[in-house]
């Protein structure tokens, strides 16, 4: 429990972290990652475990090893993905797991493209120095991104963001996407508002292509797959005995 809250709130920390949004974590001790690594490709995403359905955690995705298992309602972060024997694999800071059996989270960057044409012009405001303002995951999520602290000496005394979105009550939400680190969504009609009255519920579409009960371990997979390749080898050996066996008794048979 303990593991898996440190490796949440580390989420958390690399979401807001002050970088530039081209550089993400890396498993640089993933041997399967390291040999893999210009295979991969970048999804830096929070995914979350289905109801009725766990998702189990490898070491490795070519040959296994069980980590973990992830419960229902369980969420976790996938920093690349890659394509494996026709499966796709998500590395996140436990292990590789199956990316089939999750459902991705919808964030601000779903937003922005289903909201696009409802975007406006952007601006800026006023930083009062040491004012706490509310950054939302997305207009009328209810869900906190961070809690800002404004800087006078920031920005040149702004707290400036790109886009505006005018919700269906009137209410004005400005996109920040960083200030002293990753930021969200800001109601500009009321900022320090703990509780904006808005919700929206847009919907994710469903990732989750895999709903088997049960997970076969990759290094399971391939040994069944070498012995299915053995026993159609040993029956077209049957086979072809057999069909020398009966050309010769034929043959003599004439």
């Amino acid at each position: 429990m303990m593991k898996r809250l440190v490796c949440f709130l580390l989420t958390l920390l690399l979401l807001t972290a002050t970088v530039s949004a081209d550089i993400l974590w890396e498993p640089y001790e993933d041997d399967y990652y390291q040999a893999h690594r210009e295979e991969m490709e970048g999804v830096n995403r929070i995914y979350a475990v289905p109801e009725g359905m766990t998702v189990n955690v490898y070491r490795s995705p070519e040959t296994g090893g069980l980590v973990e298992t992830l419960q229902a309602g369980e969420r976790v972060y996938v920093g690349f993905s890659t394509e494996i024997n026709g499966e796709t694999w998500g590395v996140g800071y436990d292990g590789w797991f199956r990316l089939g059996r999750l459902q991705r989270e919808y964030n601000s960057d779903d937003f922005l493209a289903d909201y696009a044409d409802a975007l406006s012009a952007g601006g800026s405001m006023e930083a009062e120095d040491g004012l706490s303002v509310y950054a939302w995951t997305w207009p009328g999520s209810g869900a906190l991104d961070r809690e800002v602290t404004m800087n006078a000496d920031y920005d040149e005394g702004h707290l400036s963001y790109s886009r505006v979105y005018t919700d269906p009550e009137g209410g004005r939400w400005g996109y920040v996407g960083y200030y002293m680190g990753r930021c969200g969504w800001i109601w500009l009609d009321d900022p320090t508002n703990p509780a904006p009255p808005l919700r929206l519920d847009p919907q994710m579409e469903n990732t989750v292509t895999d709903t088997s009960p049960m997970e076969q371990e990759p290094g399971d997979a391939r040994q069944t797959a070498l012995i299915r390749i053995a026993v159609l080898v040993a029956a077209v050996v049957l086979l072809t005995a057999v069909g020398i066996a009966w050309i010769k008794r034929k043959k003599r048979n004439e």
